[in-house]
């Protein structure tokens, strides 16, 4: 299974690192404008946009009622760690402007 590289969830920023069972790492990281992964080269470098959603289709996504007030980028990370490749992600979230 995928791994958190580093995790930061404060009242500043709200990002993840992850490494994929492919070896693959990306960055996921929530702003006020919505949500953004991006491809990661050397662990450190975004050199491509994965994924990028308006705070309302990240909330579509990714926000769960029964949760409401708990930190929408935990619900991120629980549904992006089981996949596999960056392809995987691209094909399930496909919404990229």
């Amino acid at each position: 299974m995928s791994r958190i590289i580093r995790k930061k969830n404060d009242n500043r920023q709200m990002f993840c690192n992850i490494e994929l069972d492919s070896k693959e790492r990306i960055l996921i990281s929530v702003a006020q404008t919505g949500l953004k992964i991006f491809k990661m080269r050397f662990g450190t470098i975004p050199v491509k946009t994965v994924v990028d959603m308006s705070l309302e289709e990240m909330c579509d996504h990714f926000a769960d009622p029964e949760h409401y007030g708990e930190p929408i980028l935990d619900f991120i990370v629980d549904k992006i760690l089981p996949f596999k490749s960056i392809k995987e992600i691209m094909e399930t979230y496909p919404i990229n402007k």
